[in-house]
């Protein structure tokens, strides 16, 4: 039944048969191309004879690859069936685990509903049509933990909770950690069967680090240096607070969103309570199983918050937490409903209708939210194939003799069947090192790269973080001229719908033949960052993600010896400003600047991009964006007028948002978080009553 069930689910969630042959997402297509290679050369990496090249997860290419060597299907749909079967399979060892451990104590259709619900909501179902490989660390993960805390303790199942933990480190490097949960639970089996446990997830890593040590000369593939670059490139300068705050803010945000499906934050909040009572029952009436999950989803957040606060695509690189989420929700929403019951006494419906009563809402919300989904991808999915996938295709059209750079490689990749340079460094180690040092240029033309393809934002003047030409330092780079060869976008409501739920792509892709110049390209500051006071905030109009952005680009500024005294308020004030420091003040209006007198600015010219580009901000209540793009104005004048052969590295910042960066879901804590423990607490006393009147 319960397979029955997940299977409708995903079933409903394909819109139309157009999204059955599409990805969503460049990085799953960079897998098949991988897969494709792997199948055709025997590399396991994005490119022949470069082992490891962008291959992150190499179970999950070698799963593909099977299809390339033997089945020769559609690879979105054999990826697509793969990736449902392993779903299926966790929602049963869910099941499993649940029947084991709770046994009598919770009915067989609550285990059922705790178990579908896990896996029902629209985040959760959207891993199975992500073509990505969040389904199968799951499954492997779940596998391991079921097999590991089976009572009958044989050593088949000591092997196969080994073998699992192995083929899921051999699937995410970051779950090589994996074993640490069993040795925390090592009790749950006899002393003499852990080597059964330990040896096969030994000789998985073994054949990790000795296949890349061997092949690739070094333990760890490119794609890790590639894809942090990637990540450290809007993040850097932050402090671990924020960032860590940043990562949790994005993930409430995410759950209320993309898994529960609503906007209010009343109803999310009170879910969180009914959440933290499903963990409380979970972790009291379960047995080691239901305990490893917690405690995995636990370490596993913790690492990504500590190396790479970020939740990846669609939320896909911690795939357990809507999982447990939904799950926890459903459980702690059918435990209360049972001590409700309990206080009605033994009236013949009450149990049904006290969960009916107290589930149904929250499946309500969630059908709603899978509805959204359901475009969402599709809209995704048509983003990819309109832009990158066609781009491909044009591509495929050059000349053999032109040699061709792209920083998504994925479906131009695989569509394009010629070598593509990979521009983001995530196959590359060396374009990983020229990426951080601002150096791309020079590399492009070592290699003869005469046509590059480039994700775009709507104004390719602008700092925006979807314009790849200014984070790769190729825009207003004397050292090259890019030259427009070819456009493809889709509307930005359909970019966007599958942008804000998956993060896939910008809007654009850009071609552009390359002209080298002999004058010599700007790079970074040595220094890249440096103390600077933050801006002067009176009223407290910055938001602390806002503030934390502004004072990092203030320091950027800083450690290339541009200071700047910035002032954010209302309306216009007087402040003390220091020689040689540049002055700027968003609460006139228009804004008020102030150049030190020794540099060689163009005031004028200054005033007018300040008016241009900066007062969009201030007009809508956006302080905060106001001043990202103060800093990048100062660096552009900086850099034209002062200093030509130098660059200062500023994340980029996203157009005006009216009202300014509000956390979401932080900004109300001071009455979301009290909600949030009411409903805990009441359903703490609805318990503590039902058992006190049970043993009366």
């Amino acid at each position: 039944m319960l397979g029955g069930l997940h299977a409708a689910a995903l079933a409903l969630f394909a819109k139309d048969s157009a999204t059955l042959h599409g990805l969503p997402l460049d990085d799953a297509w960079i897998h098949q191309v991988v897969a494709r290679t792997f199948a055709t050369t025997g590399t396991l990496g994005y490119t022949a004879g470069e082992h490891g090249a962008s291959a992150t997860s190499y179970l999950w290419a070698t799963l593909l690859a099977v299809n390339f060597a033997v089945l020769h299907a559609d690879p979105c749909l054999y990826t697509l069936v793969l990736n449902v079967a392993l779903a299926l399979v966790s929602s049963q060892l869910v099941y499993t685990m649940l029947s084991r451990e709770l046994g009598d104590a919770a009915p067989w259709w609550s285990r059922l509903a705790v178990a579908w619900c896990a896996f029902a909501g629209g985040n959760v179902l959207w891993f199975s049509y992500s073509g990505m490989e969040a389904t199968l660390s799951v499954t492997l993960a779940l596998a391991s933990i079921v097999t590991f805390s089976d009572p009958k303790q044989t050593p088949r199942g000591a092997w196969l909770a080994g073998a699992f933990a192995g083929a899921l480190a051999l699937t995410r490097p970051e779950a090589m950690c994996f074993p640490i949960v069993l040795a925390i639970f090592h009790r749950s089996r006899p002393r003499a069967q852990l080597p059964f446990v330990v040896a096969p997830w030994l000789i998985a890593i073994t054949l990790y680090f000795g296949s890349n040590a061997l092949l690739a000369h070094t333990p760890l593939p490119a794609t890790l240096s590639g894809r942090k670059w990637l990540w450290e490139s809007g993040t850097a300068g932050m402090s671990r607070a924020e960032l860590v705050l940043g990562f949790v803010e994005t993930w409430l945000f995410r759950l209320r969103n993309f898994e529960l499906g609503t906007s209010s934050d009343p109803a999310f909040y009170a879910s969180l309570g009914l959440v933290a009572f499903g963990a409380r029952t979970w972790w009291r009436r379960g047995g080691a199983g239901m305990k490893m999950v917690l405690v995995w989803a636990a370490i596993h957040f913790c690492v990504y918050a500590a190396l790479m606060p970020s939740p990846g695509h669609g939320g896909r690189y911690q795939p357990l937490v809507p999982i447990l989420y939904s799950g926890l929700l459903a459980l702690g929403s059918l435990s209360l409903a049972k001590e409700l019951a309990g206080l009605l006494g033994r009236l013949r419906f009450a149990l049904p209708v006290a969960s009916a009563a107290l589930l149904g809402p929250w499946v309500g919300l969630t059908t709603v939210g899978v509805i959204d989904w359901r475009d969402d991808h599709a809209h995704a999915v048509q983003h990819i194939r309109e832009t990158e996938e066609r781009m491909g295709e044009f591509v495929d059209t050059l000349s053999p003799e032109v040699k061709v750079a792209s920083f998504d490689i994925g479906a131009i990749g695989f569509r394009a069947h010629r070598p593509i340079m990979d521009a983001g460094g995530l196959s590359d180690a060396q374009v990983a090192a020229a990426l951080r040092q601002g150096k791309l240029v020079e590399v492009l033309r070592d290699r003869d790269i005469g046509v590059i393809v480039l994700p775009l934002a709507d104004d390719i003047n602008l700092p925006d973080p979807a314009n790849f030409a200014e984070r790769l330092n190729l825009a207003r780079n004397p050292a090259i001229e890019l030259l427009p060869l070819h456009d493809l976008s889709t509307p930005t409501k359909v970019w966007f719908s599958g942008f804000a739920a998956t993060w896939n792509s910008s809007r654009h892709q850009g071609m552009f033949s390359i002209r080298y110049t002999d004058e010599p390209g700007p790079t970074y500051s040595s220094t890249p960052f440096a103390d600077a006071p933050g801006a002067i905030d009176p009223e407290g109009i910055l938001s602390f993600w806002s503030r934390g952005q502004v004072r990092r680009d203030l320091g950027a500024l800083a450690g290339a010896g541009v200071n700047v005294t910035l002032r954010v308020a209302h309306s216009p004030g007087a402040f003390s400003c220091a020689d040689e420091t540049w002055c700027v003040d968003l609460g006139a209006r228009p804004p008020t600047l102030a150049v030190p007198k020794s540099s060689g600015v163009d005031v004028a010219i200054a005033k007018d991009d300040l008016n241009a580009f900066v007062k969009p901000y201030v007009d809508v209540g956006d302080y905060g964006g106001a001043g990202q793009m103060t800093a990048h104005m100062i660096a552009r004048w900086v850099t034209r007028f002062d200093r030509p052969s130098s660059a200062i590295r500023l994340p980029g910042v996203s157009g005006p948002i009216p009202g300014g960066h509000r956390s979401a879901v932080l900004s109300v804590l001071g009455w979301a978080a009290p909600l949030a423990f009411v409903v805990f607490a009441l359903a703490m006393l609805a318990e503590r009553r039902a058992r006190k009147l049970a043993r009366a």
